[in-house]
């Protein structure tokens, strides 16, 4: 509860919602950046609201960084845009971590353990399939 409560105080600290009183040195010179600052204050549904373009989403269902919900979110949010042209498609790929690689866990330390580092077919068909149907549409 603490360790919350501590959390929520910096992002309102960075926010300029709050003052960085009693929070530690250490702390504030980590959080009190420009891009901490951006990653608060970024909006994903603006974002996608104002783009006209049709829109791929791929998400590895291994994916440990980024929980497969957020793509779900992204998706709902890119359908709600009201464009004829700003189609969306979403597709998760089994057995891709986060790196679009081929993975057991998604784990993040199964990275270093992963003999191959090329991105995964399933990726580069996705991506081709999905650009033929959206340029030969357009």
């Amino acid at each position: 509860v603490e360790k919350i409560a501590l959390q929520r105080q910096i992002h309102e600290a960075v926010l300029g919602k709050n003052t960085w009183e009693n929070i530690p040195e250490n702390l504030r010179r980590q959080a009190d950046t420009f891009w901490f600052q951006s990653f608060l204050e970024f909006d994903p549904s603006e974002i996608m609201r104002r783009v006209r373009q049709p829109m791929l989403i791929l998400h590895g269902e291994l994916d440990r960084q980024i929980p497969l919900h957020h793509a779900d979110k992204l998706a709902a949010f890119a359908l709600a845009r009201q464009r004829r042209e700003a189609t969306v498609e979403l597709i998760k790929l089994p057995g891709i971590n986060h790196l679009l690689l081929h993975s057991t866990t998604g784990a993040i330390d199964e990275y270093n353990q992963l003999t191959d580092r090329n991105v995964a077919s399933e990726v580069i068909s996705s991506i081709s399939d999905w650009l033929n149907r959206t340029l030969t549409a357009q």
